[in-house]
């Protein structure tokens, strides 16, 4: 139900992540015909509609697809263990391995609004902003501490008004 959104899927197909509108997540197993066949809501408990964008970004660690990273409001989250979660068809928020990072984005910077995981080197999570800004966190699977790197791009690459909806990194 509801409007579709991010989407994900673990390698070897064990298990399918969804999303809805305000970042309502489910981590499901599908059978041959696209059926859920067992789920379990994750997205972080507490969180309020208001905190997440109407079609809000998630994405799995390309290096561990047991680690999700998720944008709520002016933070990112991480769940560290996905593989923890079981799938007892409950329909509720969950508190289970999430971690908030602390001050991920000053509030003069903006929501969270994009997000991109390199897998080389491994763990290195770049994320933008409603307000033009996009930040590192070298080793996101361990630290949660931002490295602002707007000001090392050459002046003037972002407008005012940008609001970065999207980051792609080089595979190599």
């Amino acid at each position: 139900g509801g409007d579709g959104s991010f989407c994900a899927i673990s390698p070897g197909r064990q298990h399918y992540y969804f999303s809805r509108q305000q970042a309502r997540m489910v981590k499901a197993t599908v059978d041959g015909n696209g059926l859920w066949t067992a789920y379990r809501r994750i997205d972080p408990i507490g969180m309020k509609k208001q905190d997440y964008l109407f079609i809000n970004p998630f994405l799995l660690d390309p290096n561990n697809a047991n680690i999700m990273y998720m944008a709520g409001d002016n933070r990112v989250w991480r769940n560290h263990d996905l593989s923890a979660i079981a799938l007892n068809n409950a329909y509720d928020s969950i508190s289970t391995n999430w971690t908030a990072f602390p001050d991920t984005v000053p509030f003069a910077d903006g929501k969270v609004t994009a997000l991109a995981v390199t897998k080389i080197p491994a763990h290195r999570l770049y994320y933008g902003t409603n307000k033009r800004k996009l930040f590192r966190v070298n080793k996101a699977n361990l630290t949660t501490t931002p490295l602002d790197i707007t000001g090392t791009l050459s002046p003037n690459v972002f407008p005012s008004s940008a609001y970065i909806n999207c980051i792609a990194v080089d595979p190599n």
